[in-house]
């Protein structure tokens, strides 16, 4: 499930005739812009059958975070290519 998340990546169709479309940025772009605003995006197997996307934020309540001190740097490493902030 990793390789989900790594950019141009696409996994095997579910269909019967595997017709692959897409770029496969979608999942590496929303990784990366929740990883920037504090939040993480995960995939897994749902219980039973299917595929879970996961996606979460924390809770900003203005005036309770120094925002100053808050941690900007990129952190999405993936297969040995970061993904920058431009």
């Amino acid at each position: 499930m990793p390789s989900l998340f790594v950019p141009f990546y696409r996994g095997a169709s579910g269909h019967a005739d595997n017709n692959k479309s897409g770029t496969g940025l979608g999942l590496a772009i929303t990784r990366r812009v929740f990883e920037v605003h504090g939040g993480t995006a995960s995939a897994g197997n749902a219980e039973g059958g299917g595929f879970v996307v996961s996606l979460e934020l924390p809770l900003h309540i203005p005036g309770s975070i120094d925002q100053s001190q808050a941690d900007t740097r990129p952190t999405t490493q993936e297969h040995g290519n970061a993904i920058t902030a431009a």
